[in-house]
């Protein structure tokens, strides 16, 4: 008995097109702080990072008094996007070693960093830049650069 061809070709290219439409949904990132420079010094606020289809999406928030509120967001498409770096850092820990013990001095502080230009409503550049965690370092290497369509660039320490 033979099968026809074209129901099989639709079933499995509907297969694969949901296999696609899954993989393209929202990667979300929620252990990730974003830099944001507040009077003229740098801090770093919890963030959550969505990367969808066509834009990113970064919700930045800051510390209440009993629980973490919402800040601020910024919606940026992938298309306004013009640069994407990524850098490992590691620092020795020496204030901790002077109020603790002097064998925090053998340990490093370990971050990772990615940072990406944009152009504003005014075509203006603007940079964020966001440290994340360890555990999302293989996802931000990985699937972000092929999702907004620009090369990593790893910077050495």
């Amino acid at each position: 008995m033979r099968v026809p061809a074209l129901p099989l070709v639709l079933l499995l290219s509907a297969t694969l097109s949901a296999a696609a439409a899954h993989a393209l949904g929202n990667l979300e990132f929620n252990k990730s702080k974003m830099v944001v420079v507040v009077d003229g010094k740098s801090k770093e606020l919890p963030a959550t990072v969505k990367w969808g289809s066509d834009a990113v999406s970064i919700t930045w928030y800051t510390y209440g008094i009993y629980e973490v509120v919402p800040c601020d967001s910024v919606t940026i498409p992938y298309r306004k996007m013009s640069n994407l770096t990524y850098e490992y850092t590691t620092s020795r820990r020496v204030a901790a070693a002077l109020l603790v013990s002097p064998l925090m001095l053998f340990s490093k502080r370990k971050s990772h960093w990615v940072s990406f230009d944009f152009y504003d409503q005014g075509h203006h550049k603007d940079n964020v830049t966001l440290r994340i965690d360890k555990s999302e370092v293989q996802a931000y290497k990985k699937m972000v650069p092929a999702r907004c369509g620009l090369d990593l660039k790893v910077l050495e320490e």
